[in-house]
């Protein structure tokens, strides 16, 4: 009797092995599927969007120019800064990173008198310009190896005569936005309700704002904070231009006014043009940005303490009659 209720046992152990071993797979499945996928709150996505928008006053924008018999780069965007850049394909970032300058001469550049002069009167040919012997060179920082930043064909360029050039099967021509609008003294918008010259300080504390739902303009919902409306202050409105001044004070500058340009139902630029920027666990000297108009319709945006380095900057913006807002 004993032999056989150690028969039974050892029958009810095997049967129950392929269930424990089918439970055991079980669980390690549950644990793998049940890992938490990332969640970012959709107010912090938009305060990332808004250091994106807010690093964007230090770009200057360069477009395909029309001299280009290659049409491959049609579609791409290029933002240059003093130490950075953003390649853009359709309005999509596809590489960014930081880049140094550097001025030097075709001979310095290509490293012999006889290839300078050769790819100088290559230019001269191809893309009917001076081709001056005074290069700034934009190169990768971080260099090839690393893999980092915008490489090939963005990782070294250079600009010569108010064109920027990359080679690629040949080079590729690229012009800034201020060439691109033609004479900006003489074609840019200029208002007509505004009374010039413009010179004033916002209270943030006390202004009255009117309202805009962001589904009624294209672009829009990048300023918004989340939110389903805007508050702006409108400075001017045109039969084709739009042009107000919007608060972003959703994260921890409360003083930040941004003036939009709106075309066709569509924000079409942007700029920072009047706040209070404060380090992170600095000594509290804030950076400030103030603008005014002059009669002429040219926008003057004075910077003080300038990345918290104590140095003053000032800039000239105009805007195009399509609504871009562009360096004087």
């Amino acid at each position: 009797m004993k032999c056989l209720s150690t028969e039974i046992m050892i029958r009810h152990i095997k049967l129950l092995l392929p269930i424990i071993a089918v439970s055991f797979i079980g669980l390690n499945c549950k644990k793998k599927d049940t890992v938490p996928n990332t969640f970012i709150p959709e107010k912090e996505k938009n305060s990332i969007t808004n250091k994106n928008i807010i690093n964007d006053d230090h770009y200057k924008i360069w477009r395909f120019a029309s001299n280009n018999k290659n049409q491959e780069y049609k579609d791409i965007t290029l933002h240059i800064s003093d130490d950075s850049i953003k390649i853009l394909k359709a309005n999509q970032i596809i590489c960014s990173g930081e880049i140094v300058k550097e001025k030097t001469t075709f001979a310095e550049y290509f490293k012999s008198s006889k290839t300078g002069d050769g790819i100088r009167e290559q230019l001269r040919k191809d893309f009917s310009i001076k081709a001056t012997d005074n290069l700034l060179t934009i190169m990768n920082t971080d260099g090839d190896i690393s893999k980092k930043g915008c490489q090939f064909p963005f990782n070294e360029m250079f600009i010569v005569d108010g064109y920027l050039f990359f080679y690629k099967d040949g080079y590729h021509s690229f012009v800034s936005e201020k060439i691109t609008g033609g004479s900006a003294d003489t074609k840019h918008f200029k208002f007509s309700n505004l009374t010039l010259p413009y010179q004033k300080n916002i209270d943030y504390k006390s202004v009255k704002y009117d309202h805009l739902s962001v589904k009624n303009i294209s672009g829009l919902s990048e300023f918004s904070c989340g939110e389903n409306e805007i508050r702006y202050i409108p400075l001017e409105n045109t039969k084709n231009i739009n042009l107000i001044l919007l608060p972003m004070d959703c994260g921890d500058a409360p003083y930040r006014y941004y003036l939009l340009s709106i075309v066709n139902n569509t924000v079409v630029s942007n700029l920072y043009v009047e706040g209070n920027l404060y380090e992170p666990e600095g000594n509290n000297i804030p950076e400030t940005a103030s603008f005014n108009i002059d009669k002429e319709s040219v926008f003057t945006v004075t910077t003080t303490n300038k990345k918290f380095q104590g140095k003053n900057e000032e800039k000239k913006y105009v805007i195009t009659k399509e609504g871009k807002i562009v360096n004087k």
